[in-house]
């Protein structure tokens, strides 16, 4: 009997955009929880419900900037199952059956692949608009137990800081409850509130 392995890598590529201007800010490739990640896949082709991709995490404590202006970066977060981003403040729902996205048409989750060749790109797209986030909203805007309450929120709508991003599971509890997969720490981009801020995550899932 003939048993061939199959290996699978993942590969990634992060861009994050003004669409405004169509100015690139950010590319990149990012870091892979693997320990999640397998987990997730396995889970994925058993058919269980809660461990597909469905948000989309901002953070703005990857990066140490001293009093000359030089920036130190702190390192991924991709290990030990309970991992997070090193501050979390604001993330998006991308999982365009999920009512907690606000527009699907910019902010889902769809997957190409050609015929013949063999591997799969998983193209995540997560659209800030311009009075995003809100202060207001106090679901999507995660407050650390770490930290103080206003330290942890957007205290102006539209206006943001951020330097990692990482892709969760859905979670079996909802909202903000799924396992971390990915981790990306790039310098600070400061959205403001005349912007539109889109992020185009892709993960291309290679067999052999």
């Amino acid at each position: 009997m003939n048993i061939q392995a199959l290996p699978i890598s993942i590969k990634t590529l992060v861009v994050i955009t003004d669409l405004d201007t169509g100015k690139e800010l950010v590319r990149g490739a990012n870091a892979i929880h693997q320990e999640n990640m397998s987990d997730a896949i396995a889970k994925m082709m058993a058919r269980n419900t809660s461990f597909f991709i469905s948000e989309m995490h901002f953070g703005n404590g990857a990066s140490i900037t001293a009093a000359d202006g030089t920036i130190s970066y702190r390192a991924p977060n991709i290990s030990g199952a309970n991992a997070n981003l090193h501050k979390g403040a604001y993330f998006r729902v991308v999982d365009d059956a999920d009512l907690s996205n606000p527009d699907p048409a910019v902010n889902n989750v769809v997957v190409s692949h050609s015929n013949g060749t063999t591997y799969s790109d998983i193209v995540i797209t997560a659209t800030l608009d311009y009075a995003d986030p809100e202060s207001t909203d106090s679901v999507f805007n995660i407050v650390n137990s770490t930290q103080e309450s206003l330290d942890a929120t957007t205290s102006v709508s539209g206006e943001f800081v951020f330097d990692e991003i990482c892709l969760k599971t859905r979670g079996t509890s909802g909202v903000n409850t799924g396992n971390l997969l990915t981790h990306f720490i790039f310098h600070p981009v400061e959205k403001l509130a005349n912007q539109r801020i889109q992020v185009v995550y892709t993960l291309r899932v290679q067999a052999g």
